[in-house]
């Protein structure tokens, strides 16, 4: 048994130095401290091997994507670029660990003296798996309900100089209270007292929690439209219709902000991205020929098993606050740069509702930014405009 588990490991190990490039390939490291690397994956089962990309940047394990090289910028705080000279950054909650076009990389990354690649001196990291293969992506922090993600290592490849590497394990999480600070929440499975049920995600499944509290009678003064033209009481909605059934603009730029990271520019995004640390904007075109038009923002949130092509994280109480933001975010946009937000509305949303988040004359002609926030739940979604739609979405009546 025990000559059978080393000629095993043996053969992983020739199997993995022969996917990748030995320390004889690489360049010794540039004058300005720059030097490259390739990445080995150590976690069990399919969660170990090079690390390659997809050509939209995610670095991926298994799958067949052979090895990416990353270059490190020493002298310059830790940055790794990749070999389009994509920066790699770590995403918004639940920090995935991509690189993107058009964005300058996270500082505070290095290789020790092991070889081990690390953040802020730590060498832990997470894989979850995207799908039943063996592919796995790569994130700093495990995914909320996602039981089958798995702590790994990063060894790098490369001749780059050392640094001593922490090999003090980080602290377990504790648990947030029902009321969590709007610095320091995490999600989680706590299920936070509502006056609404509070719902969670397992896999692509959506269930009520039985620790609810019952939903009491409907306030008919909302604008939330389950029924197309309805608010919750039946009676005709304020605003419009909160589908797309009529003309209707989709986001063209999407793009979070991190309080706690408050300089930090992410860039353009597929997924919204909010939590309590976490605001999205969402950039709408307003076409001229809305001029003298009323107009709708509404965000929609299907149930799970409508969805198609799109899922997402829910967890919390669904308290949710829309701004208009007096300048147009960008690429570029970061918390301390997104400018003064109006306050348009508060809504309660959970899974299956449709709500209008404000309504009022069309922008015609002009670029509109909105942003979206929580102080009591986390959501992450696919912005898709496929059956169901899911996302933000400004429509005219």
């Amino acid at each position: 048994m025990k000559s059978t588990i080393i000629v095993t490991l043996a053969l992983g190990a020739a199997g993995v130095s022969g996917l990748i490039a030995h320390d004889s390939a690489f360049p010794s490291p540039l004058s300005d401290g720059t030097c490259s690397f390739t990445l080995v994956a150590n976690g069990p089962g399919s969660a170990r091997g090079p690390v390659g990309q997809l050509d939209d940047g995610q670095n991926r394990i298994g799958g067949g994507h052979g090895t990416s090289l990353y270059y490190l910028h020493k002298k310059t705080g830790g940055g790794v670029v990749d070999s389009k000279g994509r920066g790699c950054i770590l995403t918004p909650f639940p920090t995935q660990w991509q690189c993107d076009a058009g964005v300058g990389p996270h500082n505070e990354f290095n290789i020790g003296c092991d070889g081990s690649f690390t953040y802020r001196n730590s060498p832990h990291f997470y894989a979850c798996p995207v799908n039943d293969q063996g592919e796995w992506n790569v994130y700093l922090d495990t995914i909320p309900n996602q039981n089958k993600c798995v702590p790994i290592t990063l060894k790098a490849i490369s001749k780059c100089p050392c640094a001593p590497v922490s090999t003090t394990l980080p602290p377990t999480p504790s648990k947030p209270s029902s009321t969590p600070s709007k610095s320091s929440y995490k999600p989680s499975t706590t299920i936070y007292k509502s006056h609404r049920p509070v719902y969670s995600t397992t896999g692509n499944a959506t269930y009520i929690s039985q620790k609810a509290q019952p939903t009491p009678p409907p306030n008919c003064t909302n604008d939330n439209s389950n029924e197309k033209g309805k608010d919750h009481c039946g009676k005709p909605s304020l605003g419009c219709s909160a589908d797309l059934d009529g003309r209707y603009e989709f986001p063209h730029l999407i793009v979070p902000i991190d309080r706690a990271h408050r300089d930090v520019k992410f860039g353009n995004q597929f997924n919204g991205t909010i939590t309590p640390d976490v605001c999205t904007a969402f950039n709408f075109d307003v076409h001229p020929d809305l001029a003298g038009k009323t107009c709708s923002l509404i965000f929609l949130l299907p149930h799970h098993e409508d969805l198609e092509t799109s899922a997402y994280l829910f967890d919390g109480d669904g308290t949710f606050t829309f701004n208009r933001l007096a300048k147009p975010v960008d690429h570029h946009t970061s918390w301390n740069t997104r400018g003064k937000g109006k306050h348009l509305s508060t809504q309660t949303i959970i899974p299956g509702d449709k709500t209008v988040a404000w309504s009022g004359p069309c922008e015609a002609g002009k670029t509109v930014s909105y942003e979206m926030c929580s102080s009591d739940t986390y959501l992450q979604y696919f912005q898709d405009w496929n059956p169901s739609p899911i996302g933000m979405y400004l429509r005219q009546c």
